[in-house]
């Protein structure tokens, strides 16, 4: 209700300042000047709900990417450990932990392969939803 008394105020003040016009005349232009002001004011308001519903969905997108790249990050340290454990073996001369050094190995490189995409994402999402990013 405010906004519309400031909208009329407006297109009264206007009104006033014109020339001068028969009231029924100007009394047409402060409707059409108020008209067109509810309108513009209702397409602002429709354009602000669409960007804060989008950035909304962006972070969103942002911390589910945030989260995998966690998890992936999180693999990889397991997998790198196993293949520690793995080379330390092979050291020892065991076929064994060969094949576990290599199967560790596939493994680490597989996750850093997902985490090098997922940063890619995220990044993207950065740039997109925030400005931002590497």
């Amino acid at each position: 209700m405010p906004r519309a008394a400031l909208v009329l105020l407006v297109a009264l003040v206007c009104g006033a300042c014109a020339q001068a016009k028969a009231p029924t005349e100007a009394s047409a232009a402060t409707d059409a000047a108020i008209t067109g002001l509810d309108e513009r004011v209702a397409t602002l308001e429709t354009d602000l709900t669409t960007a804060q519903e989008d950035i909304e969905s962006g972070d969103k997108d942002l911390d589910h990417l945030v989260t995998r790249i966690d998890n992936l990050a999180d693999k990889l340290d397991r997998s790198l450990e196993r293949l520690r454990e793995a080379l330390e073996a092979v050291k020892g001369g065991s076929a064994d932990a060969r094949d576990q050094a290599a199967a560790a190995l596939a493994s680490a490189q597989s996750v850093a392969s997902d985490l090098a995409v997922l940063e890619q994402r995220y990044e993207y999402h950065l740039r997109r939803y925030h400005g931002g990013g590497g």
